[in-house]
C-alpha cells in the first residue's frame, strides 16, 4: 500500500471520522438516516472505550456507574504505559555495560518510546471525551442554573441517573480533573520529544527537500528516505509516525491536531445549548480549514487537498445539526441524511479510486520496465560469448532489492556512529582547551609555594582528558574503517555496473514518476 498513499492519509481519515462519529452524542440529537446508522458504525470503531469494551457492567452493579467507567477507562492506558517502561527497565537491567550493548540499549529505548507514543496517540481523544463528559451537567424540566427551586435537579448528561449535586459526584470532580491534566499533558510530551531531536530531524528533512525538488516524485521519495534514516537512528525512530507525513516546517503538526480533536470531541459537550455546540463546531472547522489552506502541513499535495475536504465534511455535519436544532430540518428528513452519508463516504471513495489509479499506473510502468530490460538482455549474443552484466540479468524493481536497502541502512548506521564518535572527540578537545585556560588563570592567583600542587592536580585532569580524547579518536578510527570499506565496495560495484546504470537511469526515473505521480 505504501506506493499509493502515506501514513498522513490514514491519520487524516482516522481523525476526521473520529470527530464526525462523536457529533451525534456530543450534540444530543439524532441525525436523519442513513447518516445516523453510519455514525453508530463509526463510533464502534473510533471510540476506544476500554471499560465498555471489557463489558465492565457485567462484573458488578456498581461498575456500570459512569464514575467507575471513567476511572477504569483512564486507568488502563496509564497502567499499560507504566508496563511499557517497567518492561524496558527489566530488559535493560539484563544487559552488561559493554560497547556492544550500548546500541542494543538505545534500540530498546527507541522501541519502548515508540510503543508509549503510539498508545497515547490512540487513546487520548476518547479518554478526553469520557473525562470531559463527566463535567457536563444539565437541569431537569428546563430550570436554568440561576433559578432556585425545591424541585431543581441537576443531572449528568452522560448518565442522567447521577445527581451532579450528590456527594459522590462532588468527590469525583477533583479526581476527574487530575486525570484530565495528566492526559492533556501528553501532547506536550510529544512536543518535548520533537524538540529534543529537532536539529537532526530538520536538517535531514530540509536536505531531502532541497535535493528532490527537481522531479514530480519528490514528496514520496523524501518521505521514504526519511523512513530509511529513521530506522537506523534510535533517536528518530520513535517519532517517525508523528513526523513522516509532514513537511520539515510542520514536523510538530500532530500536537495542535491532537488538541483540535480534543476540542471537537471533549470540549463541545461542555456548552449548555445545542446551538452553541453546533456553532462552535462550525467555527472550529473554519479555523482548521484556514490552517490547512495556508500552512499546507502535509508532504503530499493531495493529502493537503484531502485535509481541506475533511474540514468541509465536518463543517456541513455541524451546520446540518444546527439546522435540525433550530427546527429548519427534521431529524427524519431522508434527503439530508442521504446527503450527509454521501458527503462523509466520499472521502473513502476518493481514497480507493486514487489508490487503484496509482496501482494501475505502477503496474503498467513496471511491466514496461521489465519488457525494456528483457529487450536489452536479448541484444547480447551467447554464441559470440556475450553475456549481459549481472545488474541486467538479475534486474528486479528497486522496491524488491533488499540487498540495496540493507546496505543503505548499514551505511546510515555506521555514519551515525562515526558522527557520535567525532562529536565526542570535539567535546574532549574543547574540554582540554578550557582546562588549559583554567591552568593559566589559576597559576596567576596561586602563591609560588602552592603552584606545584596545583600543577599536579591540573596535570592529572589534563591526562584524564587526553585519555578520553584518545579513546574517542580510537572509536572514530574504528568506525571509519568499516565505512571506508563499505564505500570502497560501493564504488567497485558502481564501476562494474556503470553501463547498466546508464541504461537504467531513464527507467528508474519513469518508475519513480509512476509510483508517486
Amino acid at each position: 500500500l505504501e506506493p499509493h498513499y502515506d501514513i498522513g492519509t490514514i491519520k487524516l481519515c482516522w481523525s476526521t471520522y473520529q470527530i464526525i462519529a462523536s457529533a451525534g452524542t456530543n450534540l444530543d440529537l439524532t441525525f436523519p438516516p442513513p447518516f445516523s446508522d453510519m455514525l453508530n458504525a463509526l463510533s464502534s470503531i473510533t471510540e476506544l472505550d476500554l471499560a465498555r469494551g471489557m463489558g465492565l457492567a457485567c462484573f458488578g452493579e456498581g461498575l456500570g456507574d459512569y464514575h467507575e467507567r471513567v476511572y477504569v477507562s483512564s486507568a488502563v492506558p496509564i497502567m499499560l504505559a507504566f508496563g511499557i517502561w517497567i518492561v524496558y527497565v527489566a530488559r535493560v537491567s539484563t544487559l552488561r555495560k559493554t560497547k556492544a550493548n550500548m546500541t542494543r540499549r538505545a534500540n530498546m529505548h527507541a522501541d519502548h518510546w515508540q510503543a508509549f507514543l503510539l498508545l497515547t496517540y490512540l487513546v487520548l481523544p476518547t479518554m478526553s471525551m469520557l473525562q470531559f463528559r463527566g463535567l457536563s451537567c444539565g437541569t431537569l424540566d428546563g430550570y436554568p442554573d440561576g433559578v432556585k427551586s425545591a424541585m431543581r435537579y441537576r443531572y449528568l448528561r452522560a448518565q442522567p441517573s447521577i445527581d451532579c449535586e450528590s456527594t459522590e459526584h462532588e468527590a469525583f470532580i477533583p479526581l476527574n480533573w487530575l486525570l484530565i491534566v495528566i492526559y492533556q499533558c501528553t501532547p506536550l510530551v510529544y512536543l518535548a520529544k520533537l524538540y529534543e531531536v529537532r536539529d537532526r530531524l530538520i536538517s535531514e528533512e530540509s536536505h531531502i527537500v532541497s535535493t528532490s525538488a527537481r522531479s514530480s516524485g519528490t514528496a514520496t521519495v523524501r518521505r521514504l528516505r526519511t523512513k530509511k534514516v529513521s530506522k537506523s537512528d534510535p533517536k528518530l525512530r520513535p517519532i517517525k509516525f508523528l513526523t513522516q507525513a509532514y513537511t520539515p516546517e510542520s514536523y510538530y503538526f500532530d500536537v495542535p491536531d491532537l488538541y483540535r480533536r480534543v476540542a471537537y470531541i471533549a470540549i463541545i459537550p461542555l456548552f449548555e445549548l445545542r446551538a452553541d455546540r453546533a456553532i462552535f463546531g462550525c467555527v472550529l472547522s473554519v479555523f482548521a480549514l484556514l490552517a490547512h489552506t495556508n500552512v499546507k502541513p502535509y508532504a503530499k499535495k493531495w493529502t493537503n487537498t484531502l485535509a481541506e475536504a475533511a474540514d468541509y465534511q465536518i463543517f456541513f455535519t455541524f451546520f446540518v445539526a444546527l439546522l435540525i436544532d433550530q427546527g429548519l430540518v427534521k431529524s427524519d428528513d431522508g434527503a439530508y441524511g442521504i446527503g450527509l452519508f454521501a458527503l462523509n463516504l466520499g472521502a473513502v471513495l476518493v481514497l480507493v479510486v486514487v489508490a487503484l489509479v496509482q496501482a494501475r499506473r505502477w503496474r503498467a510502468t513496471n511491466k514496461e520496465l521489465q519488457e525494456h530490460m528483457k529487450g536489452h538482455k536479448a541484444s547480447f549474443d551467447p554464441a559470440k560469448g556475450e553475456k549481459p552484466p549481472k545488474g541486467i540479468d538479475d534486474f528486479v524493481p528497486l522496491r524488491s532489492m533488499p540487498d540495496v536497502a540493507a546496505k543503505a541502512v548499514e551505511l546510515a548506521d555506521i555514519g551515525l556512529r562515526v558522527e557520535e564518535a567525532y562529536f565526542d572527540a570535539c567535546t574532549h578537545e574543547k574540554n582540554y582547551e578550557v582546562m588549559a585556560m583554567n591552568l593559566y588563570g589559576s597559576l596567576k592567583q596561586v602563591p609560588k609555594k602552592g603552584k606545584n600542587s596545583v600543577l599536579d592536580d591540573l596535570g592529572k585532569q589534563t591526562k584524564r582528558a587526553m585519555r578520553k580524547g584518545h579513546k574517542a579518536l580510537a572509536a572514530l578510527e574504528e568506525n571509519l574503517g568499516p565505512t571506508q570499506q563499505l564505500v570502497k565496495a560501493a564504488i567497485d560495484e558502481r564501476s562494474k555496473a556503470k553501463n547498466v546504470i546508464k541504461e537504467c537511469d531513464g527507467a528508474v526515473l519513469a518508475t519513480h514518476e509512476a509510483f508517486y505521480g
